[in-house]
């Protein structure tokens, strides 16, 4: 087209700028026939470049400007640059363009127009829209919003995604439209109270998707206002989490798995300490009972002997009932889902006794503070006992072998909480270690004698009961504290 555009007496700078250009350029005479058009305007129009030559301006674009109003003619004669906004009328196709016209005076009766085209997608406003609608549709969530009657008024690509639809399925129809009863009247029910309350509201919603598989979303619904400030519907973002809630179900799944594997452990290190305290008050039972049969009840003395042997006898029973009572609670009995109201001096009652045999083995003496009757906490018994076992076996652990080895326990209320401290005065612990004790499988213990576990279930045990655990060193005495909160009683 080179040599059409020297025809045309088209200065060669300008031709090859025509030529070479990526925009779209014609020359137009005064009649609107076409006379040129470069490359580029040939692979737009999809025609070949002889095919331009046969065609007017209005066979080849559409204005969409009413100051041309279709009369490319009158236009052109004005000879006065003018911009408008067109379409391509090739194909069917819809391309916006906006079209620069400039007359070029190539010599007296030799007057042409040259028309470049610059893409116009939409208006500054449909522009916005069209971008948002891209944004949330690449948004890694369900998006959408309905209006005070609960239709659906806009739609992401991840909800059509979900449910498998297409959006003229959804536009203009409710959740009870769309979903089950029991699903819609929930949905319905978030919707309403965001409304109402002008506020936003983050809510978990569980919807079936395209094949019948509950999803859980973790939903964030906001009011819509106009203008005026009225609110005319309600958005809603919808992030589905339901692997996290199947993770967090195996989470606790294999923590109850840790927390039932270490209260087995626990029982066997109590084993022989309880068999060796129900051993003990059955004999003193034998002994009592055969001394029974021996005496002469027609004196007022034996008789006595009898009182005391029945007495001795009852008091026995008792403790070997305690003993069993305590060790069914602990190995059997499954916690509440709420902490109930418990005795610590019960807790500590029970959990020295569980643990005695092995102190007294070991030869370790043991101060147990006084703990007032009245003094109630708020918890699940048997975690607490495992937490308080744990600690008196790991104090066993830091005195065995020790000459004047020592532990001691002691509760008292602190700042509202009921605070229990297991100490022993022991070596210690590793400055190095101390900030990875409560981590799960570290273990300061020889290879075999410890799982790394005790201490940090322990914690996680004590923070469920929103409490907290630490470690102190303070005077040659290693400590291990914990708080739990106390109960209306010791309040």
């Amino acid at each position: 087209m080179t040599s059409r555009l020297t025809e045309l007496k088209i200065p060669p700078n300008l031709a090859r700028i025509m030529e070479r250009s990526l925009d779209c350029f014609w020359l137009v005479d005064e009649a609107g026939k076409l006379k040129y058009g470069n490359p580029a305007a040939c692979d737009l129009c999809g025609v070949q470049t002889q095919a331009f030559l046969k065609m007017t301006l209005e066979d080849l674009l559409v204005p969409s400007h009413s100051s041309t109003d279709g009369k490319w003619a009158q236009s052109l004669r004005s000879s006065e640059p003018f911009e408008a906004v067109c379409q391509l009328n090739q194909k069917k196709r819809l391309d916006l363009f906006l079209l620069e016209v400039q007359s070029l005076f190539l010599g007296p009766g030799l007057n042409l127009y040259c028309l470049q085209a610059f893409p116009k997608l939409t208006s500054p406003e449909e522009s916005s829209e069209k971008l948002l609608s891209d944004l949330l549709d690449h948004f890694p969530a369900v998006v959408y919003v309905k209006d005070l009657d609960g239709r659906f008024t806009h739609l992401n690509q991840n909800f059509l995604n979900l449910f498998r639809v297409k959006r003229s399925d959804v536009i203009g129809k409710t959740n009870h439209e769309f979903f089950d009863r029991p699903v819609a009247d929930r949905l319905w029910a978030n919707d309403q109270r965001t409304i109402q309350s002008q506020v936003p509201d983050e809510t978990e919603e569980v919807v079936y998707n395209f094949g019948g598989e509950p999803r859980c979303f973790r939903s964030l619904k906001f009011p819509v206002f106009d203008k005026k400030g009225s609110v005319v519907g309600v958005g809603g973002v919808s992030v589905d989490i339901t692997e996290e809630k199947r993770a967090q179900k195996e989470i606790i799944e294999q923590r109850n798995k840790l927390l039932n594997s270490f209260k087995m452990a626990s029982l066997g290190e109590m084993a022989a300490g309880v068999g060796h305290e129900i051993n003990n008050p059955l004999a003193i039972i034998q002994g009592s009972a055969k001394r029974l049969t021996r005496i002469n009840t027609s004196d007022a003395s034996e008789k006595q002997k009898i009182a005391e042997n029945v007495s001795l006898i009852m008091e026995t029973t008792n403790r070997i009932a305690g003993i069993v009572r305590g060790l069914r609670s602990f190995a059997y009995q499954e916690d509440s889902l709420h902490p109930l109201l418990s005795s610590a001096r019960a807790l500590v009652h029970d959990t020295v006794g569980f643990c005695q045999q092995r102190l007294t083995s070991q030869g370790i003496d043991v101060e147990i503070c006084i703990v007032p009757e009245d003094l109630m906490v708020l918890c699940r018994e048997t975690q607490i006992q495992q937490v308080l076992i744990n600690l008196l076996n790991n104090a066993c652990d830091a005195v065995n072998g020790q000459v004047d080895g020592k532990i001691g326990l002691t509760v008292k209320i602190k700042d509202g909480n009921a605070r229990f401290v297991v100490w022993d005065n022991g070596p210690g612990v590793d400055p190095d270690s101390q900030d990875k004790i409560f981590t799960a499988f570290f273990t300061t213990k020889p290879q075999g004698l410890g799982t790394g576990l005790g201490l940090s279930i322990s914690k996680s045990i004590v923070e469920s009961h929103e409490g907290r655990i630490w470690f102190e060193r303070e005077r040659a005495l290693t400590s291990f504290c914990f708080e739990i909160p106390l109960g209306h009683s010791g309040a």
